[in-house]
């Protein structure tokens, strides 16, 4: 039934990069279901939020990727489309040194100002020492990242989306592989977290790089290929995403460290497998559904009568995906979600993160609902909407979390109430903004006189 209805909202070459996002999201989810149990028989929940939190800090280095891999994506396409490999090589040379630039600056902050950071994400005693000792590492970890997204949104851009989507999910399972026998072994815990995850950027990075050379055969080594011209234009796309994104990116680490300090590190876990199991849930559908964009795009290229039927018809099958499907989903999980985490951890279960994930279910609700708008809107090229949506959310989640800080004694489930009236306000604006964005438009074709 899922097929035949997204086979009815797009072509099928939309298909297989809907489907593989789907898929890999679906994938993931079971990922997310298995690794927090497992990673907690051999991890104490206070080690484990201690890895959690330090990657934390890698979360806030990543802010520099947000919008660079998207422009990467969208300009390597464009110039793969006109076989123009040149300027393929500069925008993926030049992006590949700023971003180095980038972390290495945050490599020399890291090494610099290591007890301020550690102190800001609350850690303290033993906790504090561990976290110096391998801040820098996570830092050198983070560069390795830039330059595999960079790697991951090239394959995206030269049209092996499925690959790359693929990409992500295997990020997280090899981990999985790589830690459990090192914990077996004794190796110490964070060593062995990081190990993991370093090893699965490599091997990774290694695959795509070789993928990307039966495709096209790239010298992005070359320092001839630092092109500040494709540095500005690079820039100039990436400015509005990373300015709509950033907010939006800000609110889990800041939310995390709050947590941390606030109420211990050993609730990060409960916050986090609560936080990701819900968002999760999004992902399947927004993974799937952000293939919306590119025809919209296509169809509101040329602006007539015809075109805004085909996009007001996709849009109310697409509705009906998210707003029928997204609330059952819901509902089932709500009914389940006892049973669903009893299973899931085990002997770690605990009875907050089935409150705490029930809460957060609203604001995945009004997540997926939003999906069909904010697609929309970036497909038609209306992007001041989404920016002041990105705003919305987190501001509001965040004050509210502060004013319960400052009001009353905070709790988990006080947090999470936050985070999902923060998202439901910001799915409020962005379903007006369309509506109002929508009637301008209809507005502009009706009034657009018919040449015979």
């Amino acid at each position: 039934m899922l097929k035949n209805i997204l086979s009815k909202i797009l072509g099928s070459q939309l298909r297989l990069n809907l489907f593989s996002g789907m898929i890999s999201a679906s994938i993931s989810f079971v990922l997310s279901i298995i690794k927090y149990p497992i990673f907690l028989c051999f991890m104490s929940y206070e080690m484990y939020g201690v890895w959690l939190i330090l990657t934390t800090v890698l979360s806030f280095a990543q802010l520099g990727l947000t919008g660079v891999t998207v422009g990467v994506v969208k300009l390597v396409a464009e110039e793969y489309g006109k076989n123009n490999i040149a300027d393929i090589e500069k925008y993926v040379a030049t992006s590949l040194s700023a971003l180095f630039v980038l972390g290495s600056l945050f490599l020399g902050i890291s090494l610099c100002f290591d007890t301020e950071i550690v102190r800001l994400i609350g850690l303290s005693g033993s906790n504090a020492i561990l976290g110096m000792r391998y801040l820098p590492y996570i830092a050198i970890l983070s560069m390795y990242i830039f330059a595999y997204e960079v790697i991951n949104a090239t394959l995206s851009g030269l049209g092996r989306i499925d690959i790359a989507n693929y990409s992500q999910t295997l990020i997280q399972a090899i981990p999985l592989v790589i830690a459990i026998p090192l914990l077996m072994l004794n190796v110490s815990e964070i060593m062995s977290m990081l190990i993991a995850h370093t090893a699965a950027y490599i091997i990774i990075s290694i695959t795509n790089i070789y993928k990307i050379k039966t495709l096209v055969t790239l010298k992005i080594l070359s320092m001839s290929n630092i092109s500040y011209f494709h540095f500005r234009k690079l820039l100039k796309y990436s400015g509005s995403i990373f300015v709509s994104s950033v907010a939006s990116l800000l609110f889990f680490p800041l939310s995390k460290i709050i947590v941390s300090r606030q109420l211990g590190v050993s609730i990060v876990p409960l916050y986090e497998v609560a936080y990701r199991a819900s968002s999760q849930l999004m992902t399947v559908y927004s993974m799937g559904l952000r293939a919306l964009t590119p025809e919209i795009s296509r169809l509101s290229g040329i602006s007539d009568k015809s075109n805004d039927n085909k996009i007001n018809s996709i849009n109310a099958k697409a509705y009906k995906l998210t707003i029928l499907g997204g609330t059952i989903t819901c509902a089932l999980v709500y009914v389940f979600a006892e049973l669903i985490f009893r299973l899931w951890l085990s002997k770690s279960f605990n009875a907050e993160i089935v409150t705490c994930f029930r809460i957060m279910l609203g604001g995945t609700l009004a997540c997926i609902v939003t999906l069909v708008p904010y697609y929309n809107l970036i497909g038609r090229g209306s992007i001041n909407p989404v920016v002041i949506y990105h705003c919305i959310s987190p501001i509001i989640s965040i004050s509210m979390i502060i004013t319960l800080t400052k009001t009353t004694e905070i709790t988990l489930n006080g947090i999470a109430l936050s985070n999902t009236l923060g998202l439901t306000a910001g799915t409020i604006f962005l379903i007006w903004a369309t509506v109002k964005s929508n009637h301008k438009i209809n507005k502009q074709i009706n009034q657009t006189p018919i040449i015979e």
